[in-house]
């Protein structure tokens, strides 16, 4: 799937998170971001006058064709955006875990069987250089068949 940056991108949440993802956007050119959340303001934490639009209902959104959203809301809300971003066209990431629970699980996968649209967890290890090359390995069966593994990821 190409992505034209100067489309319209949604991002679901302004926390840590959230502003995280509106960084890396920004950073990777997307020139036409919108914010949906409770305040108004542009004031974030750790992003000085991003270059943003702030909505703070999935009313006001109705008439903007929208590529993707990210999903970057409390968790218990994962779901319920996934499933309301589906619904207008959108591919999906959502933050680990997709939800809380499982009750509105079927919904997704019919909706993104019957639209066609992409849905991704983000796990922010997923890509990293040792463990693409720990899957390899695995794959390869470098070190014959693996029996357990285990890891332990900190952070100051």
């Amino acid at each position: 799937m190409k992505i034209n940056k100067k489309n319209p991108v949604l991002v679901v949440g302004a926390g840590s998170i959230g502003e995280r993802h509106i960084k890396i956007l920004l950073n990777e050119g997307f020139s036409n971001i919108y914010v949906l959340r409770r305040k108004k303001s542009k004031n974030f934490r750790n992003l000085f006058k991003p270059d943003i639009t702030i909505i703070t209902s999935w009313n006001s959104i109705s008439t903007i064709n929208f590529t993707f959203a990210i999903i970057a809301n409390p968790s218990s809300l994962h779901m319920r955006s996934a499933i309301s971003s589906l619904n207008r066209g959108m591919h999906v990431l959502v933050e680990k875990p997709l939800s809380n629970n499982l009750k509105s699980f079927r919904e997704l996968k019919r909706i993104v069987k019957q639209k066609k649209l992409l849905v991704y967890v983000g796990y922010m290890m997923r890509f990293h250089p040792l463990i693409k090359k720990i899957d390899k390995f695995i794959l390869k069966k470098t070190y014959g068949d693996v029996v357990s593994i285990e890891s332990k990821w900190a952070e100051y």
